[in-house]
């Protein structure tokens, strides 16, 4: 390192550190940190996060715990959110629901105040009449914008990012994840289910959409898991009383998927269980039996007139294909070629 004028950054040995980590080859990992110190370097904030994760991923929650109480103690060291979130989920995939929290809080404290800061530093530049005011742009204290995040990293932080309700902070992570190439890894297929299956735990209307859209962008580049995913989407409609979304979500032109079998099951189980009393059987059927678009109520309702009417107005992601035309207009187009 001497030789090659490297001793006075902490970069080329992250990213040793980075390779072994990947292989959980913790001793190593632990070699090129003393060789670091011993070298006179200084441990940075992605060296203990590597560190830090190296243990996690070893199951090793004493290691992990005394990593990040050196870290905490060096005074050069201003602790960022990122690694926070990343012990967050090391601790909750141990069931230390506690500590997890503990964690999740700290990286949420540093989050927020960076978010003052970067509204204080915006506001200052457009007061500023030369807009000199330059600066990098700091997200997370100790250059987190430069992280050197190992691929079980990007799961850890998305997951604790949408738990805290910072979409937008999710997502520019799952953008950065993908970036490296990682989409077009056909085996992995972590970081998008994990996004997406956070925004429907979620629950609310924008998290929804937002899964709805990423699904829909997942399919359209040919991914797998579509169905999977479909069926998580409309149990989370469901339980939000989206009835006409759920069904949207495998029927009609412009639906995500086609009628999974599994989906429809769980459609039809809804229906039966909870709207059960506007359905009459039809002789002795069950109401998985019959064709949605022939159903009709006691009052001759149809399901899409039934849906409808059940909501305010129609959702953003899905609008129903407009009705066939009249026998009469086709014959006279018929005609007319």
């Amino acid at each position: 390192m001497k030789e090659l004028g490297f001793v006075s950054s902490p970069r080329p040995f992250n990213e040793i550190m980075h390779l072994y980590a990947k292989s959980l080859q913790v001793d190593k990992v632990l070699e090129v940190l003393a060789g670091m110190k011993k070298s006179g370097v200084s441990p940075d904030n992605d060296s203990y996060r590597i560190c830090i994760s190296s243990f996690g991923l070893n199951y090793d929650v004493d290691g992990m715990e005394r990593m990040l109480r050196e870290m905490e103690s060096q005074p050069h060291i201003v602790m960022d959110w990122c690694t926070y979130a990343v012990v967050a989920d090391f601790y909750d995939r141990e069931f230390l629901v506690d500590k997890a929290a503990n964690a999740l809080e700290k990286a949420r404290v540093i989050l927020q105040k960076n978010k003052n800061k970067n509204k204080n530093k915006n506001k200052n530049k457009n007061d500023d009449d030369d807009g000199g005011g330059g600066g990098d742009d700091d997200d997370g204290g100790g250059g987190d914008r430069s992280h050197n995040l190992i691929n079980s990293d990007y799961e850890n932080v998305i997951k604790s990012l949408v738990k805290l309700g910072e979409f937008g902070e999710a997502m520019r992570f799952a953008t950065e994840w993908e970036s490296l190439g990682n989409w077009c890894t056909v085996g992995d297929i972590s970081i998008p289910c994990t996004i997406i299956e956070e925004y429907i735990k979620n629950g609310s209307e924008s998290s929804l959409r937002a899964a709805y859209r990423m699904i829909w962008e997942w399919e359209s580049k040919g991914r797998a898991g579509i169905d999977r995913l479909s069926l998580l989407l409309c149990n989370g409609l469901l339980k939000a009383g989206d009835l006409f979304d759920a069904y949207s979500c495998f029927q009609g032109k412009g639906a995500i998927v086609y009628g999974p079998l599994a989906l429809q099951r769980s459609f039809f189980q809804y229906l039966e269980e909870d709207c059960g009393s506007f359905f009459p059987s039809s002789g002795g059927r069950s109401l998985c039996c019959c064709a949605v678009s022939s159903l009709r109520t006691a009052g001759g309702k149809t399901f899409f007139e039934l849906a409808r009417n059940t909501r305010s107005q129609l959702r953003y992601w899905y609008t129903p294909p407009p009705p066939p035309p009249p026998k009469q207009q086709q014959q006279q187009k018929k005609k007319k070629q």
